[in-house]
């Protein structure tokens, strides 16, 4: 499939001479501040630049990846790290199978947030930053599973290799 150049008009002076750059943003959480270049388009007649909204996105999931490194779980980071996974508090709370009430007083500093909440929600950063979905699948299908009925045969157990044999 071919891509064609659209031709960038400036969103402030409308002028059409806008070509590739970059710029600077960042973004602060609970006072760490964290720094970014980001690819741009800017304008040679005002300077207006314009970050495109994917590389916004990528900057925000790499931020919530290192405010789950450094451990943070206070309630500005959960808050921060749900928005850039695109979640509303709702859906989060579906997915971790809690009531949406847990969501906000979590970011709102009324509960604390568990490490292993915060392990799951560094599971799906980093699953979204390699473009997979496997914490969040298996975080759905967990809320489908039926336990079995009856007993269940293991077979037989062998001592020392943990090896099954039927």
């Amino acid at each position: 499939m071919e891509t064609k150049n659209v031709p960038v008009r400036c969103f402030k002076c409308k002028s059409m001479n806008v070509g590739p750059s970059v710029d600077h943003d960042e973004i602060t959480v609970n006072g760490r501040v964290f720094r970014a270049t980001l690819a741009a388009q800017v304008c040679r007649n005002c300077d207006e630049a314009t970050i495109d909204a994917g590389e916004l996105v990528q900057f925000a999931l790499v931020v919530a990846q290192e405010l789950v490194h450094a451990g943070d779980h206070s309630p500005a980071a959960v808050k921060f790290i749900r928005k850039a996974l695109g979640y509303t508090g709702k859906d989060l709370a579906e997915l971790l199978d809690v009531a949406p009430e847990s969501i906000s007083r979590r970011e709102a500093g009324r509960l604390q947030t568990d490490a292993a909440t915060m392990a799951t929600l560094g599971a799906l950063v980093a699953d979204r930053l390699a473009g997979k979905t496997t914490t969040r699948d298996a975080l759905l299908a967990f809320r489908h599973v039926k336990a079995p009925e009856g007993p269940v045969d293991l077979g037989r157990l062998e001592a020392g290799s943990y090896a099954f044999t039927a």
